[in-house]
């Protein structure tokens, strides 16, 4: 398997509202030593431009205690040449402090080549939550290639240390012809 992750700054995002950077100091355990804040009103956004495709979206955060709960932000995306389309509540427990004891929250969510991805707080009960990067995230299977030959999938029952990730092999590669393309593999990635 290929595995890969990309992280975007979200001081370096397109912020929109009352969503602003803020440099933190020298002394900040922030990546970069800044993070986005000013994130409770409504229309408060991050939008990270053109990103790169994944499967898996880490989102690096602060968030104080809320009476309500866990903080929750709405996430969309849009992918290219469309509109932006709300995926889903993503909640952030809280970390006890706005400036230092950095979390991340994990999203599983797949994300073409291109895309622009926002966080964005729609009222309805989103709050605040301190924004300090983002990470692209993700794994090509070989399992989940398109085949030819006699080559094909198999499933491998039996859990090992060292078995296969998934449960699954590509397998049967043994004459002239047999192979497997993955498709979509992001520039940089190599075999």
């Amino acid at each position: 398997n290929l595995a890969f992750s990309d992280k975007y700054e979200a001081e370096a995002a397109v912020l929109g509202g009352s969503a602003a950077a803020n440099y933190e100091g020298e002394g900040s355990t922030a990546s970069n030593k800044a993070q986005v804040i000013a994130t409770g009103g409504t229309g408060a956004s991050l939008t990270f431009d053109h990103v790169k495709a994944a499967n898996r979206l880490i989102i690096g955060y602060t968030a104080e205690a809320d009476a309500s709960g866990p903080s929750k932000y709405s996430l969309y995306v849009a992918k290219p040449g469309e509109d932006f389309v709300r995926m889903q509540d993503v909640t952030f427990k809280p970390t006890g402090s706005w400036s230092g004891n950095f979390a991340e929250r994990v999203v599983d969510i797949d994300i073409p080549y291109g895309s622009d991805i926002k966080l964005q707080n729609d009222g309805h009960g989103d709050t605040a939550v301190h924004f300090d990067y983002i990470k692209l995230t993700g794994l090509y299977e070989a399992e989940n290639g398109n085949f030819s030959g006699n080559s094909r999938t198999w499933y491998h029952a039996v859990n090992e240390p060292k078995g296969p990730s998934g449960g699954y092999w590509a397998w049967a590669f043994a004459d002239i012809g047999d192979g497997v393309e993955i498709p979509g593999v992001r520039g940089g990635n190599q075999v």
